[in-house]
């Protein structure tokens, strides 16, 4: 039989965390959500923290920008209110950092053999 899993992952303080969530123990559905409700729940630990790789606050614009791999997006803090735009800075730079292209998260892939989605487990 094979073990399929959803695998959350993300890099807190330059060290990557990861966590497997079985489908054979939590079924195909519930294991994906808890994957997903993981990474959010580490996420929102990242936006408490006062530095985050690829966001900084722009003074003289007055805007939190997020920035990767050369590209930027800025957020006014007199359009959104200073911690809503940070919030969104943060999670522009996260999404490009942790999402690939097309929609699919990083370390997941769809194995046409089985028919679903399968998250990569390293080790």
């Amino acid at each position: 039989s094979n073990r399929a899993s959803w695998n959350a992952f993300i890099s807190m303080n330059g060290k990557q965390k990861a966590k497997r969530f079985s489908t054979s123990v939590h079924g195909d559905f519930e294991a994906r959500a808890m994957a997903i409700q993981w990474r959010l729940d580490r996420e929102e630990e990242c936006y408490r923290q006062d530095r985050i790789k690829g966001v900084h606050f722009d003074k003289s614009k007055k805007l939190w920008v997020g920035l990767y791999k050369g590209k930027r997006r800025g957020f006014s803090v007199s359009k959104y209110g200073d911690s809503e735009a940070k919030r969104l800075a943060i999670h522009w730079r996260f999404d490009r950092e942790e999402f690939i292209r097309k929609g699919r998260i990083k370390g997941v892939y769809f194995d046409k053999r089985v028919n679903r989605w399968v998250g990569l487990c390293k080790g």
